[in-house]
């Protein structure tokens, strides 16, 4: 019985050590990750039509660590013309100031968008564009939707981590035909 007791004790004894190095060095980091990114799969060109998106500020579940304050940092949406190539042409950008985020805080972004001219494009959206937020985990996962097979071709590093969605889009021609509304940008940001 007393070994029994001693061998218990020890197994408690190394199971508390073992927990208490796992957190002896805690990182106090915060970890944002794109929860939604979304456009309509078609429009018409001329009409203004939503892009939503949605950044979390995740807390760390089971990890040693605690997540802090995601400062205030911008957000990024470009927006891409597939060429006669096949390849994708910056057709507009706009840049959106994101609020610090608390543990478990969400951003969320609407805005309206006019396409003038027909074609396939292809939206990206980047949360901490600049690359201020220091995080816990950089590269834990990529979130997309829609991918159709396409594969992004620039800010290859960014788009590895879970601070990037893109979302693919077909801006059909006006009932009458017009594949082009003259005189104004391709992309235009309310």
């Amino acid at each position: 019985m007393k070994i029994r007791n001693i061998i218990l004790s020890f197994i408690i004894f190394v199971f508390a050590i073992g927990n208490f190095r796992c957190c002896e060095e805690i990182s106090v980091l915060c970890d944002l990750v794109v929860d939604l990114f979304q456009t309509p799969e078609q429009i018409t060109i001329g009409q203004s039509f939503n892009i939503l998106a949605d950044v979390l500020n995740q807390d760390s579940g089971e990890k040693c660590d605690v997540v802090e304050l995601a400062n205030s940092t911008y957000s990024l949406v470009e927006v891409f013309l597939e060429n006669s190539n096949g390849g994708w042409d910056l057709a507009g950008a706009q840049d959106y100031l994101q609020d610090a985020l608390e543990v478990s805080e969400h951003f969320n972004l609407e805005d309206l968008i006019t396409i003038n001219q027909s074609g396939n494009y292809r939206f990206d959206f980047y949360t901490d564009s600049p690359q201020t937020v220091d995080e816990r985990d950089e590269n834990n996962n990529n979130a997309s939707d829609n991918s159709d097979g396409k594969t992004p071709d620039i800010k290859a590093a960014m788009r590895k981590t879970n601070n990037y969605a893109f979302y693919y889009t077909y801006a059909a021609p006006t009932p009458d035909g017009r594949a082009t509304i003259q005189d104004k940008p391709i992309v235009e940001f309310k």
